[in-house]
């Protein structure tokens, strides 16, 4: 009896041990499994999963330690294939996220087959479009001709070809070809997001180099957006407006009004020396640049 009593206080202490051993590491699903692959002096190697605690102390690494099934690239002499081991949503055969400017599938590639379209407007003029997140906007600026409400800056027309029309709030309404709309503050955000918030967002939208842009921080255009600085036309300047700000600025009308000025409306804006997306806004009245969203 005594005999019977010893090993069960033996084995409820064995238990307690085991817990404790991996309440100090994160994946529970460890529990489950009498042996664990690890990498140790450069070899993968299966230990007894009580020897754990041992290993990891003295430097040894869990392979596969996010779980999804696959093991880091250079751990144990280059034999796994996780170019991610931190993040359980990278992994060889995962699906490719357009734009994030991360390589999903460990192929060495970065936002490969994503889609790149094209969209035409009333005039049959054609646009670049790309594919961001789950949105797919233009990838150049809207140059449809409207009569009243929209202008080329400086009333230049060679400054279309690059930097397309500056239109006011009510024009930007109805110049967007069918299936797509002037994209709203919601379309805008979830840009953002996808980019990785609107902290790094602009970086990530801004076409590269100094072609257009003086000067041009952070610039990577890793989102394919390649947003360009058209400026704006200041409505108010002296009576008769002035168009301002090209090679530094690029604003953006969003179809979300100001619910506290009826005669604003929100946009969003890249800057020359920075590598945010702002949200702005502007009077109805003025001149911005306009890029549609797919619907």
């Amino acid at each position: 009896m005594k005999k019977l009593i010893y090993l069960s206080i033996i084995a409820v202490l064995f238990s307690a041990c085991e817990k404790n051993m991996f309440d100090e590491h994160e994946d529970l699903s460890l529990k489950k499994v009498n042996k664990i692959t690890i990498c140790h002096n450069g070899h993968p190697i299966n230990i007894s999963i009580n020897a754990l605690k041992v290993h990891l102390n003295h430097g040894d690494e869990i392979l596969d330690a996010d779980g999804d099934g696959f093991s880091a690239i250079g751990a144990c002499s280059g034999s796994m294939d996780d170019c991610d081991d931190n993040d359980a949503s990278i992994f060889p055969g995962a699906e490719e996220i357009c734009g994030d400017g991360i390589d999903n599938n460990c192929n060495g590639e970065v936002d490969e087959n994503c889609n790149e379209g094209t969209m035409t407007d009333s005039d049959g003029n054609i646009y670049k479009t790309v594919i961001i997140g789950d949105q797919e906007w233009m990838a150049e600026n809207m140059a449809l001709y409207v009569e009243d409400g929209s202008w080329a800056y400086d009333n230049d027309e060679t400054n279309v070809t690059t930097y397309g029309r500056l239109y006011n709030w009510e024009t930007a309404q109805n110049v967007c070809p069918a299936d797509w709309h002037l994209p709203t503050q919601s379309n805008w955000n979830k840009l953002a997001g996808v980019l990785g918030g609107r902290g790094i967002a602009g970086g990530k939208m801004k076409e590269e180099g100094l072609s257009h842009w003086s000067p041009n921080t952070g610039a990577s255009n890793e989102s394919g957006f390649t947003g360009l600085p058209g400026g704006f036309y200041d409505s108010d300047f002296n009576s008769t407006g002035l168009c301002i700000n090209i090679t530094r600025y690029g604003l953006w009308w969003s179809a979300t009004q100001l619910r506290q000025n009826a005669n604003n409306s929100y946009c969003n804006g890249l800057g020359s020396y920075s590598i945010l997306l702002t949200i702005l806004n502007y009077p109805k009245n003025d001149g911005l640049s306009v890029r549609c969203v797919k619907d």
